[in-house]
């Protein structure tokens, strides 16, 4: 692929990328990560991004945000609004709530649910879709046939999310949230505060 070629696609960035950095033929990846031995093309913090305002043209994080309390994800998102293009997406994949999986790196620091997305509504995104997976998505095991008709149900039915530990918890929420100007709200408050 030439370099010429390359400047010209659309960039994306892999933020929080560890050793698997997305391979996308329509984008110009770019990884993000702290960790230097990462796959990543940036070695440094998300929250500090080396690019413009509006400069890129999709973001994409798994399993990262959940590293995060929620005032340092609201300062990520902050850092994603500024440097996305207007309607621009961020494809985010995190652990859902009632997975083990979700628990079992003390490194967590939020869980997440369907829901959990439209707390960050404020800081310029609308979310567009949310899907739930019950093992890892892409699913590459022995049984397909009943892995993708319970990822089906899940998504049809999303009021199943609450009783999802009746089988076994759901792996994965993937979430597209797209940048929004009139969904900026800068006197937003996380909840309500008491008076003394």
């Amino acid at each position: 692929m030439s370099v010429k070629r390359d400047e010209k696609k659309p960039i994306l960035l892999d933020i929080g990328c560890g050793k698997n950095k997305q391979i996308r033929s329509d984008y110009k990846v770019i990884g993000v990560d702290i960790w230097e031995n990462s796959d990543a093309d940036i070695i440094g913090p998300a929250n500090h991004l080396p690019f413009d305002d509006s400069s890129v043209d999709a973001i994409y994080t798994r399993h990262f945000l959940e590293h995060f309390t929620y005032e340092e994800t609201i300062e990520l998102f902050n850092e994603f609004f500024r440097v996305l293009k207007p309607g621009c997406s961020v494809d985010i994949v995190v652990p859902h709530v009632s997975c083990i999986s979700a628990f079992q790196d003390p490194t967590h620091k939020a869980f997440f649910t369907k829901r959990s997305f439209f707390k960050y509504k404020h800081t310029g995104f609308y979310v567009e879709k949310v899907k739930f997976y019950w093992f890892r998505h892409p699913y590459r095991g022995w049984f397909p046939f009943i892995i993708y008709p319970m990822n089906k149900i899940l998504n049809l039915f999303n009021g199943l999310e609450r009783f999802s530990g009746l089988i076994g918890g759901i792996y994965e929420v993937h979430c597209r949230m797209i940048k929004d100007s009139s969904e900026l709200d800068l006197k937003h408050t996380p909840g309500a505060k008491l008076l003394n």
